[in-house]
């Protein structure tokens, strides 16, 4: 294949993320990029962990070797790479998000030591990676400021790339003073300062009805209705932007292809029921509020690469029209396409001139056709004449 070359708007980042347990299959991966318009996939490192109070991690060498082949073959095609260690807890029994450590002090020197330095020096760097996401969703630590401080500054001084730290998905409630709270504390940190951009895992419970429609959708992220909670979620991203006067990413986001998928999207089997357009018409609602806000940089689509027809979270086809058409970039200026729609018009007029030239040609065809006949007729009765006056000679007449 040649090198992908996908128009997506500068500056703006659409990406795919994998999935620890997928095979990589670089065939399934180049195809999702060029179906969904893609110029990024994040790759994540498995990073073993025995169990959600554990302090021993270990990243897994046969699946780093798997995705150091992927990034190679990524990197030689021109797509970026955000590379991301993975915490895969008690056999992927528990998400990142119940890692909960006595000690995180000294998880911060292990995370460092044992996980983000041999990344660094063994793929970000020689691999010339784009970004490196430090850590995700790991809400049992958000609260530990100079550690997280001091880890991307030491992350800094290695590596030149994007550092980014991706935070999971909040909520907050009308009516609970304390969610509200907890979200102001959140997007005060100073950490948020140091990353380049703020990148939000975007699972945010929207609507409650089985099949919402794009209205509907839209209407919920100013207010939510699961819960009751009319939580304004555009409100509180745009405050997020303000507060650290960072763009906003969603490193992680979709929509299971379910009824209610809007309702609980981080639950892959949130409805035994099939339902593609909650899918599609959740994907343009996103579209239709985020496209044009100048602090929005993105999004990873979760996931890409799989090849099982059943995963909920596979994009459909409606929903992978939505996604190839955000932040396409037409390569035709307005002037070109100014003069595009000009040499239309003349080609348009030049036509309906043939057009009529053919028309004038077909009536004097016919004309021709008309003389060519009586001329024939003609010719036989003269030739029936000379017959008759031949014979008449032959015969002595």
């Amino acid at each position: 294949m040649d090198r992908i070359n996908n128009p997506v708007q500068s500056g703006k980042i659409k990406s795919g993320n994998l999935w620890v347990m997928d095979d990589f299959n670089p065939e399934l991966i180049l195809n999702d990029i060029l179906r969904l318009n893609l110029n990024t996939v994040n790759v994540p490192i498995r990073v073993d962990i025995p169990s959600r109070t554990s302090l021993t991690m270990t990243i897994n060498e046969t699946q780093k070797q798997k995705a150091v082949e992927l990034i190679e073959v990524l990197t030689h095609q021109g797509v970026q790479v955000m590379l991301e260690p993975f915490p895969f807890i008690q056999g992927g029994q528990f998400g990142e998000t119940e890692w909960n450590p006595a000690d995180k002090k000294r998880w911060f020197m292990l995370w460092q030591t044992t996980v983000l330095n041999p990344l660094i020096n063994t793929i970000a760097i020689p691999y010339q990676v784009w970004g490196l996401n430090i850590a995700s969703n790991l809400v049992n630590f958000e609260s530990m400021e100079s550690d997280w401080d001091a880890m991307i500054a030491e992350t800094r001084r290695q590596y030149g790339g994007i550092v980014v730290l991706r935070t999971n998905w909040w909520y907050t409630a009308s009516w609970s003073p304390q969610t509200q709270q907890d979200f102001t504390a959140k997007i005060n940190r100073s950490y948020w300062k140091l990353v380049d951009f703020i990148s939000i895992d975007a699972w945010f419970e929207l609507n409650n009805q089985a099949v919402p429609t794009v209205d509907q959708i839209k209407a919920s992220m100013t207010s939510t209705e699961v819960y009751n909670r009319q939580q304004n979620i555009l409100q509180e991203i745009q405050r997020f932007h303000e507060v650290t006067g960072k763009d906003i990413y969603f490193g992680g986001f979709n929509i299971p292809a379910l009824e209610y998928g809007l309702k609980f999207p981080w639950n892959e089997a949130v409805s035994n029921v099939k339902a593609p357009i909650v899918q599609a018409n959740g994907w343009t609602a996103y579209k239709e509020t985020f496209e044009d806000t100048p602090y929005f940089l993105g999004f990873s689509v979760w996931v890409i690469g799989s090849n099982d027809p059943e995963y909920s979270y596979r994009v459909e086809p409606e929903a992978a029209l939505v996604i190839h058409d955000w932040y396409y970039d037409d390569p035709c200026s307005e002037k070109d396409l100014e003069e595009c729609r000009k040499e239309l018009e003349r080609l348009q007029r030049e036509t309906a001139v043939l057009q009529e030239q053919v028309q004038e040609l077909e009536f004097e065809r016919r004309e021709w056709l008309v003389r060519e006949g009586e001329l024939i007729n003609r010719i036989e009765d003269q030739q029936q004449i000379l017959n008759e006056i031949k014979r008449l000679v032959d015969n002595g007449t």
